[in-house]
């Protein structure tokens, strides 16, 4: 798909065509169902670890895994099946007919394309308004190549996935954000063009310096003068807040309303950056169609200041509960935890504390020394933050993910420099 115009943040309808924008969606939702179960209760997993409590680990990664299994699954299919699934969420290219997605005629409306279920040409769409044949909503997709045609499939699977975690989350602050993005990929498939979020949201980055930056910053500004195997444990705790903070399950504003340590100006500030946290970090871990940017690599002081409190006191406890899951050798990071945070806090608080300063930059020898450390020593196991140490080589699959996504790892790499 290529980039097509900005869709901004809007709350009608964007298909405005008789409420067709969940018809086929709710007619694949037998299909969808397991997977898509599976994102609205990881709907926050990242791609090495879950962070929706109660749910298991194991079963986080596993409703990941059956997303992007079904998404094989469907690149796998015969072309004729891929085209009756595009056709669902296609245009009727028949002239005057504003009809924008094939739906299944009725003798047949409980068959499943993405398995035994292959209709033919002719067959005609069971919206009354419509009645054109299957061939009418896939004229224009039968020149696609093949790559193109996958990818707009594994957009339809994402925007699947968000109709179903639309129905079961119950946060109505949540569910706006989820139908906002269900509305945008459906546009997005629609007209075969690639999801751009613009508007009031604004574009990642939003602060200077970001989280990591300024972690980063504070081993060099706090423990420098330690020796180097000292310097370096208090990077891998660094290291390991980044990877709670990343995996972090915010809450939404409607359960913080009731903080007495928020003021009205802080609620609204917080509703916004959990808008955007939704938008760019939490949904596009199960919808890959959707580009993604690490928490801590877009968001800055402000947002971390909101959430600190709960979230040290949520990674201590974690600590002690995961002790006995680290190697010998590597509780230290462990035990430097509450130090580490203590210092952390004391420079959020601070109004003139240097990390903030985005012009403050730790001297480029440390940063190569450490760049060096990092390679000779293997990365320390991660503390999830659903309460499970994550694997060290776990990594979201690639399948059907879109070359854009690369940028972020080129970010993530620009930050240490």
């Amino acid at each position: 798909m290529s980039g097509g115009p900005a869709i901004t943040l809007k709350s009608q309808p964007i298909d405005g065509n008789n409420g067709n924008s969940g018809n086929a969606a709710a007619q694949q939702q037998q299909t969808a169902n397991n997977a898509a179960a599976g994102a609205s209760s990881s709907s926050s997993s990242q791609a090495s670890s879950g962070t929706v409590p109660p749910a298991p680990e194991g079963t986080r990664q596993s409703s990941l895994q059956r997303i992007q299994l079904r998404k094989q699954k469907v690149f796998n299919l015969p072309e004729a099946q891929k085209l009756a699934k595009l056709s669902m969420y296609s245009a009727c290219q028949f002239e005057g007919c504003r009809c924008t997605g094939w739906k299944t005629p009725q003798e047949n409306r409980h068959r499943d394309v993405e398995s035994s279920y292959c209709p033919e040409p002719t067959e005609e769409c069971r919206n009354a308004s419509c009645r054109h044949p299957l061939r009418s909503h896939i004229s224009h997709l039968t020149e696609i190549s093949r790559s193109s045609m996958d990818e707009l499939l594994g957009a339809i699977i994402d925007m699947e996935n968000l109709f179903m975690s639309m129905q079961r989350v119950e946060d109505e602050d949540t569910k706006k954000v989820y139908l906002y993005l269900f509305r945008l990929l459906r546009q997005c498939v629609l007209t075969r063009q690639q999801a751009v979020i613009r508007g009031p949201l604004g574009d990642p980055p939003f602060e200077s310096p970001c989280i990591t930056k300024a972690v980063l910053s504070l081993v060099f500004y706090k423990y420098n003068h330690l020796n180097p195997t000292e310097l370096q444990t208090m990077t891998e705790v660094a290291k390991t807040f980044l990877n709670f903070l990343n995996h972090y399950n915010f809450e939404s504003p409607s359960a913080r309303r009731g903080d007495p340590t928020l003021t009205h100006e802080d609620a609204s500030t917080y509703k916004i950056n959990y808008t955007r946290w939704l938008v760019f970090c939490h949904v596009p871990a199960f919808c890959n169609s959707l580009r993604q940017f690490e928490t801590s690599l877009v968001f800055g002081r402000t947002l971390l200041r909101t959430v600190f409190q709960y979230m040290s006191q949520q990674l201590k406890k974690k600590c002690i509960s995961e002790r006995d899951r680290f190697p010998e050798d590597k509780r230290s990071i462990i035990t430097q935890m509450p130090k580490f945070l203590e210092a952390l806090r004391a420079e959020l608080l601070k109004d003139d504390s240097p990390i903030w300063d985005s012009t403050y930059r730790p001297p480029n020898s440390f940063v190569v020394q450490q760049r060096k450390r990092h390679q000779e020593v293997a990365p320390p196991p991660t503390i999830s933050s659903a309460g499970a140490a994550a694997p060290s080589g776990s990594k979201r699959s690639s399948v059907g993910e879109p070359a854009h996504k690369r940028v972020k790892k080129e970010v993530a790499e620009r930050v240490t420099t």
